[in-house]
């Protein structure tokens, strides 16, 4: 039992892991008061503790998955792609479902394990339950449930970086509908002051798929410019900020951008760069 426990290295989550995955192994036996792994019913590299640990334990992870009806695993996948913790408002929205529904279900997953009490929200007990779920779904379903979820939450009017989330999930070929960009240039500068990286990554990926034309690129620019000078990316920003004067024609937005170029530049020590600008 001692050989077997060393996979769990001191962590008590692995340790009732291993633990619970024996048990519903049957290979537990006791003899004089003494609880053992029945030597016969294990293999002999796994008693030698040869067996990669990591392997081992999401092995025992996603057995704990198996016990668990078909429609319950489905709704833990979506719930995986909403994070380690979720609202039941949000997963209801995500599966079109109200949460009285889902009630079954979700007590189903707690009595198995899986997910836990965490206040106002629910959390997978471990990060490994919850990227087992992840990874039993192809390259093409996350795609598509991404999608799903961040037009349901944009309908909830969901914080910015929620949604973000799963605009990051999507396909880059896809950054560019229409309703992706309207929903940025309006939460942008929101997203920019919360999660300046994670704004600067998504916007990035939107301008590129963006037509030239379109109504929000100068919008979006703008975010854009000011996630990158937060991010102290004063190179990118001075560049950037200088494409979009050569575009830009309304006095009131070339101001805006000459402030943001001449700034980077003086963060960069090139200050007469700046004073012309």
């Amino acid at each position: 039992m001692l050989r077997w426990l060393r996979h769990a290295s001191g962590n008590p989550f692995y340790v009732r892991e291993l633990v619970d995955e024996a048990v519903r192994s049957g290979i537990l036996q006791t003899a004089d008061s003494v609880v053992d792994l029945a030597e016969a019913a294990v293999p002999h590299q796994v008693a030698d503790g040869l067996v990669v640990d990591s392997a081992l334990l999401r092995a025992a992870v996603e057995s704990r998955l198996d016990f668990l009806p078909e429609n319950a695993v489905r709704m833990l996948q979506i719930a995986a792609l909403l994070g380690p913790d979720f609202l039941v408002s949000d997963l209801a929205a995500v599966c079109e479902q109200s949460p009285v529904a889902l009630l079954p279900v979700l007590e189903q997953a707690f009595a198995a394990g899986v997910l836990e009490d965490a206040g106002a929200w629910i959390r997978f007990r471990h990060g490994l339950l919850q990227q087992a779920l992840y990874n039993r779904m192809s390259g093409s379903v996350r795609a598509g449930l991404h999608r799903q979820a961040a037009r349901a939450l944009i309908d909830l009017d969901a914080p910015a970086e929620r949604v973000a989330r799963h605009l990051l999930g999507m396909p880059e070929h896809d950054a560019g509908e229409p309703w992706q960009v309207d929903w940025l240039a309006e939460e942008g500068a929101g997203l920019v002051r919360r999660v300046p990286a994670v704004a600067a990554d998504l916007l990035a990926r939107v301008l590129r798929q963006a037509r030239p034309d379109d109504r929000q690129r100068m919008r979006l620019e703008g975010h854009l410019l000011e996630a990158l000078f937060v991010l102290g990316r004063y190179e990118q920003t001075e560049r950037l900020a200088q494409e979009v004067l050569l575009r830009a024609s309304e006095p009131g937005w070339c101001g805006q951008m000459a402030w943001l170029r001449s700034y980077a530049l003086l963060r960069l020590n090139r200050y007469r760069d700046a004073e012309a600008v």
